[in-house]
């Protein structure tokens, strides 16, 4: 566990962070920040979140005490790795194009986004950007510079969950491989396609399927966190590496019931009735979890401002910023709830999930909803979240320790699809270029889905028809990438296996 000079280093570490982060915006005249780089220090405050992730997944690792800081390391230098390949060319195969839909002069020199379709068969399709490499050049300016250090932090969700379920499953090379690769196709090209005049946000404009594919948050990140999870734990499902007797060894204290009491122990919480016998994840160190929570909170209030979006319009940040906080409170009550009524304790772990779970739910329709439709989802997310990881880890027998599956990649999708449900028209006028004065012969109207507000009409079924095409296209690109880089891999340590001196005497 944390002692009190671990937890004061943390703090003051974070504390320290922080200044650094924001002092060079602070310096700066107010005259002379231009509307692009005038809210500059948001990009120092989004790096709480990959940091924040780190803390609270290694609260749930198995053997935390001992392995946490190993894995820790690797997650920040899988972050790194990226982070070099996302400057080096992912930046550019992402927002590439994007002066095509954001007219700024700081943008103006990345004007080539790559279509495989001709201009027949509309405008818009665009698969990967080709300008703005290692932000050379004309691209090197204040606006692009901020942009990029936005995006950093959501790169960094990218990586963070995966490497936790690879660390002790893969070779370090595999590690480093899959952080080379989400900084250079995995999460750039999705990025381009929904935030840079990709085709998924020009689906309202060649197909008439709403807004095209919205999400107002930072759901992208997280799902293609969820699905490269996925991956990894069914290609390395029958390929895992020996474990050591010390991390199959179970401790006293998590054997140890009482027949009178039926006591439960911190590290397993078990109940056990008459018919059956409920489990609850174990949080090896609670304190990380709500410390990383709270990192991860604190950061979305500037996720909400839309900023890492150039491409989008102008939306209440306010309304979108206190959604998101509700929706995680509620499902953080109901997740808690839950786990009393079946172990008649407050699982720690299970009820930080459930806050981070209904801020995921709601990220992606964050400014398109009203605030009591946030605590309404952010409850169903609460009851649901517990039902999807004993599904992952039990029926499926998954073993998803890190609960990146049904925590980031499931809530994700179904933050998607709440966008087609819910959004009510009164925000995001505009946006993807669709509906700039008026929408459905409605002026002023913005995304919709089936429950539009009075005064506006339901665009159903076009704009859930965007986001299920959406969901499903950028789920099986990080599936299919993802995992037949995983399976390489596993190839390539098993033809390495058999060349060794020991295989071939055998």
């Amino acid at each position: 566990m944390l002692d009190k000079l671990q937890l004061f280093l943390i703090l003051t570490l974070t504390i320290l962070l922080l200044l650094l982060l924001t002092s060079p915006t602070w310096a700066q005249p107010p005259e002379q920040a231009s509307l692009v780089t005038g809210t500059a220090s948001t990009a120092g405050f989004l790096l709480l979140l990959p940091l924040g992730l780190i803390l609270f997944l290694s609260s749930s690792l198995p053997d935390a005490e001992k392995i946490a800081p190993q894995a820790a390391a690797s997650a920040f230098v899988v972050w790194g790795v990226a982070v070099l390949a996302y400057f080096g060319a992912g930046f550019a195969f992402q927002f590439g194009g994007l002066s095509v839909s954001n007219p700024h002069p700081d943008f103006a020199e990345l004007y080539w986004n790559w279509s495989p379709l001709d201009a027949s068969f509309g405008t818009g399709w665009g698969m990967i950007g080709l300008r703005g490499w290692a932000l050379l050049g004309p691209a090197a300016t204040p606006g692009v510079y901020d942009l990029f250090l936005r995006h950093v932090a959501l790169l960094g969700v990218t990586v963070v969950a995966p490497t936790f379920i690879l660390y002790r499953r893969a070779k370090v090379w595999m590690l480093l491989a899959f952080g080379l690769l989400s900084g250079t196709l995995l999460y750039p090209l999705a990025g381009n396609w929904l935030w840079s005049a990709g085709w998924l946000a020009n689906l309202g404009v060649n197909l008439q399927l709403g807004h095209g594919f919205v999400d107002a948050g930072m759901a992208l990140p997280f799902v293609i966190a969820g699905a490269a999870t996925l991956a990894a734990l069914l290609v390395f499902r029958r390929n895992e590496l020996r474990v050591t007797n010390d991390e199959l060894r179970m401790t006293k204290d998590e054997l140890r019931t009482t027949n009178d009491e039926g006591q439960m122990t911190n590290d397993k919480l078990v109940t056990r009735n008459s018919s059956f016998v409920t489990q609850m994840p174990a949080a090896h160190l609670p304190l990380l979890s709500f410390f990383g929570l709270g990192m991860i909170l604190w950061s979305w209030a500037f996720i909400a401002s839309g900023q890492h979006i150039p491409a989008a319009v102008e939306f209440a940040m306010p309304r979108a910023a206190l959604n998101g906080i509700l929706a995680a409170f509620s499902a953080a009550v109901l997740a808690a709830l839950y786990s009393r009524f079946t172990t008649a304790q407050f699982n720690p772990l299970m009820t930080s999930r459930g806050a981070l779970a209904g801020l995921i739910l709601l990220s992606a329709a964050a400014p398109f909803v009203s605030p009591w439709q946030a605590v309404a989802a952010g409850g169903v997310a609460g009851l649901l979240l517990p039902l999807f990881i004993y599904l992952i880890d039990h029926t499926l027998k998954l073993d998803d320790h890190t609960g990146g599956v049904a925590t980031f990649g499931v809530m994700g999708v179904l933050g998607w699809l709440l966008v087609g449900l819910l959004a009510d028209g009164s925000s995001g006028v505009g946006w993807n270029n669709v509906g700039m004065e008026t929408y459905l012969s409605v002026g002023g109207q913005g995304v919709s889905g089936l429950l539009a507000a009075p005064g506006y009409v339901p665009d159903w079924p076009a704009q859930m028809n965007a986001q299920l095409l959406g969901a499903v296209s950028i789920v099986a690109w990080a599936m299919l990438v993802a995992g037949g880089m995983f399976k390489i891999g596993v190839w390539l340590m098993r033809r390495r296996e058999e060349k060794t001196p020991e295989a071939e005497e055998a």
